[in-house]
């Protein structure tokens, strides 16, 4: 495929374009409700909205599943179809990675 632009021609070819296997680091730099900066383990009108620094959870997945603990949550694990057996099997596949919602997975 040939598009032309300002600057001259662009081109590919759409069979070669293949899947990344690469897994971006996730990095949140704040957290807001209602534009207001929420910070781990501190109570806000009697609740605690992060019990947990939120980049901790995915980049903990094996450190956690090692000590038997799993802290994605349920409805993510369902929805990309991964077991917590596989998790705490350290059984990781292709949908693993969607969890933190890389690119390339359904839904992103």
């Amino acid at each position: 495929m040939f598009f032309g632009g300002d600057n001259g021609l662009n081109h590919f070819y759409p069979d070669s374009i293949k899947l990344s296997t690469f897994v971006p680091n996730i990095v949140f730099e704040s957290f807001k409700i209602l534009n207001n900066e929420i910070e781990v383990k501190k109570e806000y009108n009697g609740n605690v909205f992060l019990t947990r620094a939120i980049s901790n959870i995915l980049r903990d997945v094996q450190t956690d599943a090692e000590r038997g603990r799993i802290y994605l949550p349920q409805e993510e694990l369902a929805r990309h179809g991964v077991s917590e057996t596989a998790i705490l099997r350290f059984e990781y596949s292709p949908p693993v990675p969607c969890l933190g919602g890389s690119r390339g997975c359904p839904g992103t």
